[in-house]
C-alpha cells in the first residue's frame, strides 16, 4: 500500500480545486452568453398570460385561439427584443471603426427601433396586467409589433450589405498589401542579382586584365604562341622557330654589333615580337661562340 506524503496530498487537492475552478468559469461563460437571451422572456410571458386571461372574454374567442395568440405574441416579443438590441449594438460597433469615405450605419434608426420596442412592451404590460379595463386597447401595440419587425428587417438587410462591402474592401486591401510586399521582396532580390552581376563583371574584367598582362609579358600577340607556327595578328602564316632563326642570321650576316640591331624592325619583318627576336639572336650567337 502506497502512503502519500503531505506534499503529494496538497498537490492533489490543489489540482482538484483547479479543475473545479475551470468548470465554474466555463459555466459562467456559458451563462453570460445565453443568459441575456432569456431576459425578454419576462415581458413575453407576462403578455402571453394576460392575453390568455382577457382575450377570450374581450374578443369572444375560444381559449385555444387566445392561447395561440399568446404564444405567437410571446415568441415575437422574445425574438424582436434580441434582434433589435443586437442590430443597434452591431451598428454602433461598425460606426466606431468607420473609415474615411465610408458610409456610417444608421445607428439612430436602430436606437429608435429599440426605444419603440420598449414602449410597446411596457405599454402591453400596463394595458394587460395593470389597467385591466383598458385591455382591449392592447390590440394597438400588438399591431405595431409587425411594423417594428419590418423596420428591423430592413435595417439589418441594409447593414448586412454595408458590412459585406467593408469585408470586400478589406480583402482588396489585404491583397494589395500582399502584392506590395511581394513586389518589395522581388525588388530586393533583383537588386541582389544586379549587384552579383556587377561583381562578376568586375571580376571578369580583372581576369581579362591579368590575361593581357601575362600575354604581353610572355611576348604573345592576340593570345597565339609565337613559336608554334600559327597565324599572327595579320592572318599570315608564322615561320617555325628554326626557320625564323635561320633567316634571321642570314639577315644579320657579317659582323654585327648586338647593340646596333633594330629588334623592332626585325620583329615587324618576321611577324613576331622584339623580345622573341632578341632571344633568337642571343641563342644563335651563343651557338656560334
Amino acid at each position: 500500500m502506497t502512503v502519500m506524503t503531505n506534499i503529494e496530498l496538497k498537490q492533489q487537492k490543489r489540482q482538484q480545486v483547479e479543475r473545479l475552478e475551470i468548470l465554474r468559469d466555463g459555466v459562467i461563460d456559458w451563462l453570460s452568453v445565453w443568459g441575456p437571451l432569456c431576459s425578454p422572456l419576462v415581458p413575453a410571458g407576462l403578455t402571453g398570460v394576460a392575453i390568455i386571461t382577457h382575450f377570450p372574454t374581450l374578443l369572444e374567442i375560444p381559449l385555444w385561439s387566445a392561447t395561440l395568440i399568446a404564444l405567437i405574441t410571446a415568441v415575437v416579443i422574445e425574438i424582436l427584443g434580441i434582434v433589435a438590441i443586437e442590430t443597434f449594438l452591431d451598428m454602433r460597433r461598425f460606426n466606431q471603426t468607420v473609415r474615411e469615405g465610408e458610409e456610417p450605419a444608421p445607428e439612430r434608426y436602430a436606437g429608435g427601433v429599440v426605444l419603440f420596442y420598449l414602449v410597446i412592451v411596457v405599454g402591453l404590460v400596463f394595458l394587460l396586467k395593470i389597467w385591466h379595463e383598458l385591455a382591449l386597447y392592447s390590440l394597438v401595440p400588438l399591431t405595431l409589433l409587425g411594423f417594428v419587425t419590418s423596420w428591423t428587417i430592413v435595417l439589418r438587410k441594409q447593414h448586412s450589405a454595408r458590412v459585406y462591402k467593408r469585408e470586400m474592401l478589406e480583402i482588396e486591401d489585404n491583397e494589395t498589401d500582399r502584392l506590395r510586399r511581394q513586389l518589395d521582396v522581388m525588388t530586393v532580390e533583383l537588386g541582389n542579382v544586379t549587384a552579383e552581376r556587377d561583381k562578376l563583371r568586375a571580376e571578369l574584367a580583372v581576369v581579362h586584365g591579368q590575361i593581357e598582362a601575362v600575354s604581353r609579358q610572355n611576348g604573345m600577340t592576340n593570345g597565339f604562341d609565337i613559336d608554334n607556327g600559327r597565324e599572327n595578328h595579320k592572318g599570315e602564316k608564322r615561320l617555325s622557330k628554326a626557320k625564323r632563326q635561320e633567316l634571321l642570321m642570314a639577315e644579320l650576316s657579317g659582323d654585327v654589333d648586338l647593340a646596333d640591331i633594330d629588334y623592332d624592325k626585325l620583329a615587324d619583318k618576321f611577324g613576331t615580337s622584339a623580345r622573341t627576336i632578341r632571344r633568337d639572336v642571343e641563342e644563335r650567337c651563343g651557338e656560334v661562340s
